[in-house]
């Protein structure tokens, strides 16, 4: 006598999950530093992560991305994703936002895990854990050594508008 149905094993495309979550961010708001916020920008980025693998499936694979289950996307896939995103980000030395888009990919399967969508599987993520360590990191700011040696200056050397300059500076 149940009306509703059992949110049992579905049956769901990885394109339509992806939109599916693009329509849940466009449509929610949160709050945040006493303001009230929208989820906008997250739904144009799961839109630009669907319209990259749409992209990718119709030059590699020739495919239409939306016939894809998650049982379809596998290790292979993801190596060959991420391979096929890094090549392009080459010709512009850049990794063209590669890291981002496998962070949502993983995250569009943790919604798809929590939601019961048939055949999802998280492992294949570990294939890429990897090769997506980011790179180091060189802070564009002055360290607290440099900035002792310009306080410890000998100040006779300097006339007194770049004396000024330097108290400006500290």
């Amino acid at each position: 006598f149940e009306k509703e149905p059992k949110a049992g094993n579905q049956l769901i495309t990885v394109s339509a999950m992806l939109i599916k979550l693009e329509q849940k961010f466009e449509n929610s708001k949160r709050f945040k530093n006493g303001r009230v916020l929208s989820s906008h920008s997250n739904a144009v980025c799961y839109k630009y992560l669907r319209e990259s693998l749409e992209n990718f499936t119709r030059t590699k694979y020739r495919q239409d991305f939306s016939k894809f289950m998650f049982r379809d996307i596998t290790r292979d896939f993801i190596e060959d994703y991420v391979f096929f995103e890094l090549k392009r980000g080459a010709k512009n030395n850049n990794s063209r936002g590669i890291h981002f888009k496998i962070r949502q990919l993983k995250a569009c399967f943790g919604y798809a895990k929590r939601e019961k969508v048939f055949s999802v599987d998280m492992t294949i993520f570990d294939a890429v854990k990897e090769k997506l360590k980011p790179k180091y990191f060189l802070p564009r700011t002055t360290s607290h050594d440099i900035i002792t040696a310009i306080k410890n200056i000998d100040r006779s050397i300097l006339n007194p508008s770049r004396e000024f300059y330097l108290d400006l500076f500290l």
